[in-house]
């Protein structure tokens, strides 16, 4: 089976780093205690598993193609220089984990293919299919290779870029080397310069480093001297680690202790360095984590504090009063808007020209002679109205009425519907809850019964007329001779000395009796005229009492009307404005209790956020000791590197 051998760390070192671990493992269990996911908790947990399952890795930047061959020749032997070929020509970043024995091949989702010599290895790694695997914005999923090597090699992990440039355009690349290491060996031929592309890389990679190994490839049977100046001694190499003398490296350059050896000082002092690293990370997502945690504590309750203080204790709803009176003035407008609508309707139909107006002309206009009843006395004839035309008149007087009110009726209807459907949506609007109240119209078949107990015609007429006989008529006939008696007379006085004037007056008997007879006789003709004009007279007169009374009756039945339809709109306005007063205090009460209770309730949520803010402050205690911590393994670990690599320049 094959092994890994990792370096053993120093037993003050992993003692400190098992109490951070542990440390943070119990602080952010604390934390993350009732989520779904924990994902603080599994970070640290990767970082414990870390010291004892985690390679030593090393990241090899080569600057040309042929120092990335020879270096993988110095370090794994001759057949991976042709791997290295093979491989970092078409992969953006290589992982080679040295092995015991065999060839594996790791590819996407976990597949693993094994090989027996290193050239079935090539062969996969030219199918297209696992070349290149997830190259991303953020993240960079290299295709990893597991390879034999010697004893002292096993265990260690390599990471090489493809070449400078990807580690300078690509984030992922550079994001991911920045995390699996913390030792760079920088490859080069002793020629070499390094262009604006290769210091652009170095100036992102080589900070994030603890230390820095300049190899210099030379050729075989090359001067192994180096000048004083050279790439190696470039001081962007620097950065803020150590950069350790420069290797030359030739075929039979041995390996330095900390790849041969698990067991070496420097190897176990840069294992435990990234190790410290991986917890400072833990350690930091810790701290911003317990940070956000307190700022989105006191945010929420601040939040409740706000909502507590909002609330408004109960019979002190000012808003709900005031939005009821509104709609008391709104009801208190409409109808008096709707009542004097029916009054100018009313008003309108009873002027010349109107619709009740025309209608009482027509009828009175149907008034004649024979309406009128003679009732004989002992010298005139009595008059009266006929009881049929009576009748007549007062049914069309009715009808008027009626007519009337039904356009009263539909006009009331319409203005109570859409008084009904403006004062509900207000009412929602206002309260947040519907409220239904019908607008009922007026009783129509009431109305029609007033109209018909006030509208009965009774007038109070009584004309006469002169009752004349047969004793008037010699009257008249006499009154007649009189008048050509008194004419004859002045012709006698112009006679009298005459001897002849009786002779000559005697004709004039039988003249008088003719005149006399004939006057008689025109009272049959004259007295008929007569009695007609005095019957116009007396229809005329009738009319204009009629008129006047039916008018009367017409104004008092619009007067019932009217006070019938105003004690409705008033009765109505007041049973609505008393099923809104009761509705308003009901949506009062219920918000009130509403926010009794949720003022209850974020007096209860303050009291859980208070003691979780008081849970977070005990833990500040744990953290700083922790932070403390953090800081004692990382400087011991920067200790122990700087202790064990003497060859610092």
């Amino acid at each position: 089976m094959n092994t890994i051998v990792r370096p053993d760390s120093s037993a003050a070192v992993s003692a400190l780093f098992r109490r951070v671990a542990d440390q943070g493992t119990v602080l952010a269990e604390s934390l993350e205690r009732g989520q779904a996911e924990m994902p603080l908790l599994q970070h640290f947990q990767s970082v414990q598993r870390g010291q004892s399952e985690a390679p030593f890795t090393l990241c090899v930047l080569g600057l040309s193609q042929a120092a990335r061959t020879d270096i993988l020749r110095w370090i794994i032997g001759l057949d991976f220089s042709l791997l290295s070929v093979e491989a970092t020509r078409n992969l953006g970043l290589l992982e080679l984990t040295l092995r015991e024995r065999g060839y594996v091949l790791e590819g996407p989702r976990g597949s693993r293919r094994e090989f027996d010599d290193v050239q079935h290895l090539i062969d996969a790694l030219k199918e297209a299919d696992v070349i290149r695997q997830g190259d991303g914005d953020t993240w960079v999923e290299p295709l990893r290779l597991a390879v034999p090597a010697a004893a002292g090699l096993q265990g260690v992990r390599l990471l090489m870029p493809e070449n400078v440039k990807i580690v300078a355009d690509d984030n992922a690349v550079l994001n991911r080397i920045s995390r699996d290491c913390n030792a760079l060996a920088i490859a080069a031929g002793r020629e070499a310069r390094l262009s604006d592309e290769d210091l652009v890389a170095l100036e992102a990679l080589v900070p994030s480093m603890d230390v820095v190994w300049p190899l210099v490839v030379i050729g075989e049977g090359e001067s192994r001297s180096l000048d004083a100046r050279g790439w190696w001694t470039d001081a962007r190499l620097r950065g803020s680690g150590i950069v350790c003398s420069p290797i030359v490296i030739s075929t039979d350059t041995a390996l330095p202790p900390f790849l041969q050896n698990p067991q070496d000082p420097a190897r176990r002092a840069l294992f435990e360095s990234q190790l410290s690293r991986g917890v400072r990370s833990a350690v930091d997502a810790l701290n911003e984590r317990y940070e956000a945690n307190r700022r989105q504590l006191r945010m929420r309750k601040q939040k409740e504090e706000r909502t507590e203080k909002g609330a408004v204790e109960v019979g002190t709803d000012a808003t709900g009063r005031a939005t009821a009176d509104g709609l008391r003035n709104f009801l208190q407008e409409e109808f008096t808007t709707l009542q004097k609508g029916v009054q100018e309707l009313n008003r309108k139909a009873m002027l010349v020209g109107g619709a009740v107006a025309a209608t009482l002309d027509e009828a009175l206009q149907t008034l004649q002679v024979t309406d009128l009843s003679q009732t004989p006395g002992h010298k005139v004839l009595q008059l009266t109205v006929s009881d049929s035309y009576l009748t007549h008149l007062t049914q069309a007087a009715r009808r008027a009425a009626k007519d009337q009110l039904a356009k009263d009726l539909v006009l009331s209807r319409d203005g109570l519907s859409a008084a009904q459907a403006q004062f509900e949506k207000m009412a929602e609007k206002a309260f947040g809850s519907p409220l239904r109240i019908d607008f009922y119209p007026p009783d129509e078949r009431a109305l029609r019964e007033v109209l018909g107990e006030v509208l009965r015609v009774q007038v109070r007429y009584k004309g006469e007329i002169p009752k004349r006989g047969f004793m008037q008529r010699l009257a008249e006939g006499r009154r007649l001779l009189f008048a050509a008696l008194m004419t004859l007379s002045l012709f006698i006085g112009l006679l009298s000395g005459n001897s002849n004037a009786r002779s000559l007056l005697a004709p004039f008997g039988l003249l008088f009796l003719i005149v006399f007879i004939g006057g008689v006789l025109w009272t049959y003709r004259s007295w008929q005229k007569e009695d007609a004009e005095r019957l116009e007279k007396e229809v005329d007169k009738v009319k204009e009492q009629l008129r006047t009374e039916v008018q009367r009756l017409l104004m008092d039945a619009q007067r019932e009307k009217m006070s019938r339809l105003t004690d409705h709109f008033e009765q109505l306005r007041r049973e609505v404005t008393r099923r809104l007063d009761d509705f308003a205090r009901q949506v009062s009460q219920h918000r009130a209790s509403e926010q009794n209770r949720e003022r209850q309730s974020a007096r209860d949520r303050i009291r859980i956020i208070d003691q979780r803010i008081k849970d977070l402050d005990a833990q500040r205690s744990a953290m700083q000791k922790l932070e403390q911590d953090c800081t004692e393994l990382r400087r011991e670990c920067d200790k122990a590197i700087r202790a064990c690599l003497g060859g610092v320049r």
